[in-house]
């Protein structure tokens, strides 16, 4: 199935997520029912840290758990710290990471365009 059906994103394209698949440095998990894709991670494994690239639920699936099911997964299969980045004007992610216990840990002025700031965040 396309990502970009799932959840549009121009941080990823189709040939970057193919060769993320291929490389061992990367994990993703998926949620599948009836050979459907419902949700997704992409996890970075870095040497001291564990990246979360993206995480994506299919719309009709939102609201369900889904999203919270995956990331508690994520979070107990990491044994180091995982880290992720979240647009500034995306209060419900920011939010919804705080609630398991991610806190800020920087920023990057401007990241997604004039007055949209990339927050980075952390859980140890």
């Amino acid at each position: 199935p396309n990502m970009r059906i799932l959840y549009p994103c121009a941080c990823v394209n189709e040939n970057q997520f193919l060769q993320m698949i291929q490389d061992v440095s990367y994990t993703i998990w998926v949620d599948i029912e009836d050979g459907n894709l419902n949700a997704y991670a992409v996890i970075y494994h870095n040497y001291d840290f564990d990246e979360l690239i993206k995480i994506g639920v299919r719309e009709d699936k939102q609201r369900l758990g889904l999203g919270t099911k995956l990331l508690k997964f994520i979070i107990a299969q990491s044994d180091k710290s995982l880290l992720l980045e979240v647009s500034s004007k995306n209060e419900k992610a920011v939010a919804f990471y705080k609630s398991f216990g991610f806190t800020q840990n920087g920023i990057r002025k401007n990241y997604y365009g004039q007055n949209e700031d990339g927050i980075l965040m952390e859980f140890k």
